[in-house]
């Protein structure tokens, strides 16, 4: 009997919890029902689809994702995330990855620094089309991240921190504090007998609340059984059985602020397993295959990919390596695979593959070449070089000769109709373009560099027969870097002058043909041509009036919770870097923002104000039909970080801009009068968790955009609402996945027409674009034999477009990888 109602009550317990845990799921579903049909992002057009993010970690690299939505993977040539930090005024851009339904990418954690983060996505359809996100001027008006520093939020997590490598310090309030995981590291396999769970504290510990720490060893807490010193906590769990174990430390300050939860994962193996383990070669990393298939209305496509990585560290050499193969590899377009192997110290490495060198943000910064990178760091003196190809060789397509008549008159190479052509190409090929740089220095940069650049870029004219104006680049520059206090106080500036050679197909000119243009010469261009071709295309063709000359210079100032950035940029109108072609020209003007910490680092206050003059140029040129712009950026927002439990995640911001160059819009085509406000109030709330292991996390989020672009001829609204989840078992060694999402977009475009023939402008309005797409997503992932994995995920997918019509899409997707 006793049994029996030992029984009924641990039944009715359970039954108590479900009840709790459906109540939850309830309530979280009802709200994201409430809320999810508000979610509005303006900045995302027709076909390109993405959620921005708002808010990151300093030093933590941010995870992009975008979707196109009425394109198949095979009308895409490429899609690219454009990045800089906020200050910065060039962007760098990596190519994002091809996933189940979408593209992926994440920008990297040496870009993520504080105030923030400016991005914006570009992809280019195999027509010759883009779609961009934000859909309305990307570039003047991208994405915003308000950035937090990592050292101010406390602890670095321990799966971000590679094992037995150092960390630099990680900070809290004024005083440095580090929290380091010395066993068992993440993702670590030991015997039971061996299982020590051991964490450092190191630095300025005074402001720890030894009181506060908790310990939680597979969600139980383990707290009162550990060894808490000031420098150290230490446990010896009594027992463990084999498999996958979690550990979680919670830890807070003196003021009661919580730093992030440290958690991490290890497995108790057998004591053989565990004496292999450690004869075990010093690297990781894994492999792995994928197949995906993909039926586009009613086109079947399918991409087979492999890929792997590989770090490790033998003594003070740390080197690592990745590859991408993919089936969609196409010699008619730009290299799809990707391949890169490293290796180095602290003061002498190399690169070899598909890097991206930053050298300086005026000439090279960036940009992917194959070929090698190499650096020597003596502290007091130091060379980067790099050399390698920007673009490889793609044969044009010429028109087709006419039998019955000469040039200019073709035949098109597909419908074999008459044309009419100057050139005779039919596709323009692209020429094999080299990139060699060099960048000696003095000085580590810790408080002083001093640096000058070298960035040579050519076309090999050589390469193909049907193109046009390949092209010679040279830019060279210097930079100087002043730092005290750690960085706290900054000063760089840096500058660079450019010579473009616009078309060399006929080479260098000749001394007496340069002496009969420009007179006496003291060298013959045509003994230098190995070098720099010099003929009548040179931009610009008289360097002495400095319009290919470009310079900046900023100061950091981050005191009194105030992270202070100016920045002065001038780029003349005939500068060309060929190495950093996306670049803004023909500019001059200054930028400056500043990042205030309220309340222990909880409220964060962003400002940022920009002024700019562009086509700088055109100012007194005697052309009343161009004129200079004036640009103009306000930018002011708000962000609650919470240490508290429950509390939402709180980001209001709002920016105005305007470009104006003063000229009617009816008289002058070249008139340019774009005014854009923007406000966006975005409310997160997550980690609503049960206490069985369904792990229900359920995320509320509200933005609301108001763009008015092109004096309100543009509108273009986006609303989504999605469910997931996903449910572990069999010790996380099986995870099923499941998910609905529902998206909507309406665009609007308003022009003005003669619609009764009158003469009369009338403003006409036409949707284009206005769908509702709807998916159903499932998916898997099943572990096995301790280091292997097999994933699988599908997508059902309607499309209702009254525009271009209605199509179902499917994908499927399945992976094998294994880790070592």
């Amino acid at each position: 009997m006793k049994k029996k109602n030992k029984i009924e009550g641990i039944m009715l317990k359970h039954r108590e919890k479900a009840q709790k845990f459906l109540l939850f799921f309830i309530l979280g579903g009802v709200l994201i029902l409430l809320l999810g049909n508000a979610i509005a992002e303006n900045s995302s057009p027709a076909g390109l689809i993405h959620f921005p993010v708002k808010n990151a970690v300093e030093d933590r690299s941010i995870s992009i994702e975008a979707r196109l939505e009425q394109y198949a993977v095979q009308q895409v040539q490429y899609v690219r995330v454009y990045f800089r930090t906020r200050g910065q005024s060039d962007y760098r851009f990596l190519e994002m990855d091809e996933q189940l339904e979408s593209f992926s990418g994440e920008i990297p954690e040496d870009v993520v620094k504080s105030p923030g983060v400016e991005y914006f996505i570009l992809a280019l359809l195999a027509d010759g089309t883009m779609a961009t996100s934000p859909s309305s001027n990307p570039f003047y008006a991208p994405h915003e991240v308000a950035v937090t520093p990592g050292s101010e939020i406390g602890i670095t997590p321990p799966d971000e921190l590679p094992a037995k490598i150092d960390t630099k310090p990680i900070t809290t309030g004024d005083e440095d504090f580090q929290a380091t995981i010395l066993s068992p590291e993440s993702d670590e396999r030991v015997a039971e007998k061996d299982a020590l769970i051991a964490v450092s504290f190191l630095g300025e510990v005074s402001k720890l609340d030894l009181k506060s720490i908790k310990l939680f060893v597979d969600n139980k807490n383990v707290t009162s059984t550990a060894t808490i010193t000031e420098n150290m906590l230490t446990y010896i769990p009594r027992t463990l059985l084999p498999g996958s174990h979690q550990v979680k430390l919670e830890l807070a300050d003196s003021d009661g602020v919580r730093f992030p939860d440290m958690v991490w994962r290890f497995y108790i193996v057998s004591e053989k397993e565990a004496a292999r383990q450690q004869q075990k070669l010093p690297f990781k990393g894994d492999v792995y295959a994928e197949f995906r298939n993909e039926k586009f209305a009613d086109t079947t496509y399918s991409v087979t990919n492999f890929g792997g990585k590989i770090r490790g560290k033998l003594g003070p050499l740390k080197y690592r390596g990745r590859v991408f193969i993919t089936s969609r590899e196409d010699k008619a377009f730009q290299p799809r695979n990707r391949m890169l192997i490293e290796a180095g110290t602290s003061w002498i490495g190399i690169k070899f593959g598909d890097t991206h060198p930053t050298f300086n943000e005026l000439m090279l910064w960036g940009r992917r070449v194959r070929g090698i990178e190499a650096y020597i760091k003596f502290g007091f003196f130091n060379v980067e070089f790099v050399t390698g190809q920007t673009y490889r060789k793609i044969e044009g397509m010429p028109y087709t000769d006419d039998p019955a008549n000469q040039p200019p008159n073709y035949l098109h190479p597909e419908t074999g109709l008459p044309v009419t052509s100057t050139t005779g190409i039919y596709k323009y090929g692209t020429y094999q373009q080299n990139l060699m740089a060099i960048r000696p220095s003095f000085g580590s940069g810790k408080n002083f560099q001093l640096a000058l650049n070298l960035v040579k870029v050519k076309d090999d004219a050589e390469s193909i027969q049907h193109s046009t104006k390949p092209k010679d680049n040279i830019v060279l520059g210097p930079d100087l870097t002043l730092a005290f206090d750690n960085h706290r106080i900054e000063f760089k500036a840096s500058a660079a002058f450019s010579l473009l050679a616009d078309d060399i197909s006929n080479g260098a000119l000749s001394s007496d043909d340069l002496e009969e243009q420009f007179g006496e010469l003291p060298f013959d261009p045509a003994q230098y041509e190995q070098y720099f071709v010099i003929n009548t295309s040179l931009i610009p063709l008289d360097p002495t009036g400095l319009t290919s000359l470009a310079y900046q210079g900023s100061f950091k100032f981050n005191y009194f919770n105030n992270n202070i950035n100016v920045i002065y940029k001038s780029v003349g109108s005939a500068y060309n870097a060929l190495a950093n072609s996306f670049m803004r020209k023909d500019i001059q003007g200054f930028s400056a923002y500043d990042r205030i910490r309220l309340y222990r680092n909880q409220i964060y206050l962003n400002l940022g104000f920009e002024k700019y003059m562009e086509e700088v140029s055109a100012e007194g040129n005697g052309d009343d039909s161009t004129a200079p712009s004036d640009y103009s950026a306000l930018n002011i927002g708000v962000s609650l970080f919470p240490q508290a439990k429950y509390w939402p995640r709180l980001n209001v911001n709002w920016k105005n801009y305007d470009r104006n160059n003063g000229l009617d819009h009816i008289q002058y085509p070249n008139s340019v009068n774009y005014k854009n406000t923007d406000l966006s109030f975005q409310l997160g709330y997550d980690s609503l968790r049960t206490n069985y292991q369904f792990p229900l996390t359920t995320v509320i989020s509200f933005a609301n955009n108001n763009n008015i672009a092109g004096g309100g001829s543009f509108d273009f609204k986006y609303s989504m609402f999605s469910v997931n989840g996903t449910y572990r078992l069999l010790k996380y060694n099986v995870v099923l996945k499941a998910g609905f999402s529902s998206t909507g977009a309406v665009g609007v475009n308003t022009t003005m027409q003669n619609v009764d023939g009158s003469g009369t402008l009338t403003p006409v309005t036409q949707n284009y674009t206005d769908y509702q797409r709807t998916a159903f997503n499932f998916g898997g992932d099943y572990r096995f034999l301790k280091r292997h994995s097999i994933l699988w995920d599908m997508s059902i997918i309607t499309l209702d477009d009254k525009v271009t019509g209605n199509y179902q899409n499917n994908f499927f997707r399945v992976r094998y990888q294994m880790r070592y």
